[in-house]
């Protein structure tokens, strides 16, 4: 007698199940690309002089920075959704701090990689402006808490 699908006995659960091993198999993925800003501190220190250094500190600084004043736009736009002029004004200042903080990280890594320092942690980041935005506030949160 041949086994019975699990799909056809219980689909709800078997979709639960899979859905389940995503978010475990997403979450075990996320864990070995986190990036902290301890971890950008930690790469800046590696440039070979110490000004080189300063400077990459400074531009770790100003992501983290950049980071803390999206996530207060942020918080600050989700508040006045409701009504309308100021809400929209408030987007476009989240807007403008997160183009901001997209800058910093640009500028960060470029200079990386005219030092000849480690600028792989970029891509730990992502391309996706969500995913950036939902990392800085994450990050800068979880470093200002220390």
């Amino acid at each position: 007698m041949r086994e019975q699908n699990p799909i056809w006995s219980d689909p709800k659960q078997f979709i639960r199940d899979r859905w389940k091993e995503k978010a475990e198999s997403e979450e075990k993925e996320n864990l070995k690309t986190k990036l902290t800003f301890e971890d950008l501190f930690r790469i800046a220190g590696q440039a070979k002089k110490e000004e080189e250094k300063e400077l990459l500190e400074e531009l770790v600084a100003d992501v983290l920075k950049s980071a803390q004043n999206y996530n207060k736009a942020r918080e600050r736009t989700k508040k006045l959704r409701d009504k309308e002029e100021e809400g929209v004004s408030s987007d476009k200042a989240r807007k403008i701090a997160h183009e901001r903080l997209l800058d910093a990280l640009n500028i960060l890594e470029r200079n990386c990689r005219r030092l000849g320092v480690d600028s792989s942690w970029r891509e730990k980041i992502g391309e996706e402006r969500e995913k950036i935005g939902n990392w800085a506030v994450e990050e800068a949160f979880n470093y200002t808490k220390q």
